[in-house]
């Protein structure tokens, strides 16, 4: 091959001349478009491409982490407002709730003072009950015995109560009234039956 044939694969980039021949494309033509390595270098020029391939490959997985990083975002951020509304919710129920048992805690209090002041009347009416019990069951006291007639008698004003023969009646009488029944009684004593 004459230099002009050289000269022209030159020019068009056809080949190159190395020490293990012709190339089918110039070296710089091949690195820029990613294609043979220069000569001398294939195994250097692999492991830089198995590198390259590896960064993009890691660039690659890091975008499509940060999509999804992105969209899990942006759908919490949908979630927001329902969130807030049932938070919202919740507190109103914790409102209701609230209201509920402070009202049951006054119906509480009423209700024990209702059960204090049925305990003192009930108290009383114990004690009201015992006391008209004793009243009924107490023994009455001793009538005063009739005054024999060497003793003085009682004022003529004075009315004082005489049982009769028959119980349960009595008869406010004077003092000579007193008397003469006394003296109708010793006769009828004397006579005999």
């Amino acid at each position: 091959m004459n230099r002009w044939t050289r000269w022209w694969r030159k020019l068009t980039g056809a080949g190159h001349r190395t020490s293990r021949g012709w190339t089918s494309v110039k070296p710089d033509s091949a690195r820029k478009r990613g294609g043979l390595p220069a000569a001398g270098g294939g195994e250097a020029s692999g492991e830089t491409d198995r590198r390259m391939a590896e960064l993009v490959e890691s660039v690659q997985s890091h975008l499509r982490r940060q999509r999804e990083f992105q969209d899990r975002v942006a759908e919490n951020l949908d979630r927001i407002p329902a969130a807030l509304e049932c938070l919202e919710h919740i507190r109103g129920q914790l409102d209701e709730r609230r209201r509920s048992e402070e009202a049951m805690a006054a119906r509480l209090r009423r209700s024990e003072r209702t059960l204090n002041l049925l305990a003192v009347l009930i108290v009383v009416l114990a004690v009201m009950a015992a006391a008209g019990w004793l009243a009924m069951t107490r023994t009455p006291p001793p009538e005063p015995a009739a005054r024999p007639s060497g003793t003085a008698e009682p004022s003529a004003t004075r009315p004082v109560e005489l049982f009769e023969s028959f119980e349960g009646v009595t008869s406010p009488l004077t003092a000579e009234e007193v008397e003469y029944a006394l003296d109708l009684d010793r006769e009828s004593r004397s006579e005999g039956p």
